[in-house]
């Protein structure tokens, strides 16, 4: 999938695309980035209305390529690297969305299924998840 994002881009159309490929996966951006083992806080994540040019460094009309075989370790990189934007991706675990950190280096389809088979097993799918793990 391609994700184009310009200045006026807001946080929540690029969470919304994120979602349609991976719907059991959750992109959030954030202040700052979170130190070592201590999470990310709550407070600190960015509105969905928020124009991704407000946050980062956008110049122009962009292309994101999410790939199912990226992982979230690169996804994350690339938000940091091309537009200076502080990003986390979240999976859907028993109505909780629970940070990846410690699975980093597993793509985004290993994340989403892991995701798919805890909904299915929970059957909480269909509940607005709240945050759990390391989001305070």
């Amino acid at each position: 999938m391609k994700i184009s994002i310009n200045q006026s881009k807001t946080i929540g159309d690029i969470q919304s695309e994120f979602s349609k490929a991976f719907p059991f996966l959750k992109l959030e951006f954030f202040y700052a980035p979170h130190e070592i083992c201590s999470g990310s806080h709550a407070h600190m994540v960015y509105s969905s209305k928020t124009a991704i040019g407000n946050i980062g460094c956008v110049s122009g009309n962009c292309e994101l390529e999410i790939t199912p075989k990226m992982t979230v370790e690169a996804l994350e990189y690339a938000l940091a690297n091309r537009f200076k934007v502080v990003a986390e991706v979240y999976r859907l675990s028993e109505g909780y969305w629970k940070d990846t950190d410690e699975t980093d280096w597993w793509t985004l389809e290993e994340h989403n299924n892991r995701g798919e088979e805890a909904a299915y097993h929970s059957r909480t799918f269909h509940k607005e998840p709240t945050f759990a793990g390391h989001l305070y």
